[in-house]
């Protein structure tokens, strides 16, 4: 069994940073807010203009902790030991413009640079990483996806395989955003008893 760690919005913070960078409020503190997962409207900008801000790799290596983030990483790494902890995230689109066309290039490499060295340094060289656009079905069925994303986890979900939604003020949990760890750890607790294995063999790992 393994446990695969979305690194934004569970472990890095992106989104407050992100309203930051940009010199907007941060929109969720507007209840009225709550559930909304597209950030870029929220505040007031494109999706293009928005994402143009962060094609940055520095900014992406920088980003701070979330408030449990290194508390959710250790539960991992206890339950199923480091090997067997892998961190996945979608790096964000860039954005082309020319006289002739403009829409979406691809990912950004810059940011994808900062994401493998934001885990490099803030969990190990040998932390395994997956730049991925589609998690839906990485891993085994019984390999479990954490997450702060509703459509991650539901796809992951209809397709048979496992995941956990940790409570963000963006998706369907936000009423219990308050209550995030403690969500993730029961989940986790049921996700081991419903499978086989045991978790004995990673304590002294």
């Amino acid at each position: 069994m393994k446990i695969l760690l979305d690194l934004d919005d569970v472990l890095a913070d992106f989104v407050s940073t992100a309203c930051r960078r940009v010199n907007r409020q941060y929109p969720y503190d507007n209840a009225c807010n709550h559930g909304e997962w597209n950030l870029p409207p929220l505040v007031g900008m494109t999706t293009e203009d928005f994402w143009r801000q962060f094609d940055d790799a520095d900014w992406w290596s920088n980003l701070p902790w979330c408030e449990h983030g290194r508390t959710i990483l250790d539960l991992a790494f206890g339950l199923v030991g480091f090997q067997n902890v892998s961190i996945v995230t979608r790096p964000c689109p860039k954005f082309f413009q020319s006289v002739n066309r403009a829409g979406i290039e691809g990912i950004s490499p810059s940011c994808a640079e900062g994401k493998i060295r934001w885990v490099q340094r803030e969990i190990s060289p040998a932390c395994r990483i997956t730049l991925t656009t589609d998690k839906s079905r990485m891993g085994d069925p019984c390999d479990v996806l954490i997450d702060d994303c509703d459509a991650n986890v539901q796809g992951r979900l209809a397709a048979g395989y496992s995941a956990i939604l940790v409570p963000r003020p963006w998706n369907s949990l936000h009423a219990q955003t308050h209550d995030d760890l403690a969500v993730v750890r029961d989940a986790l607790t049921e996700w081991i008893l419903l499978n086989d294995d045991t978790t004995e063999e990673y304590a002294d790992d």
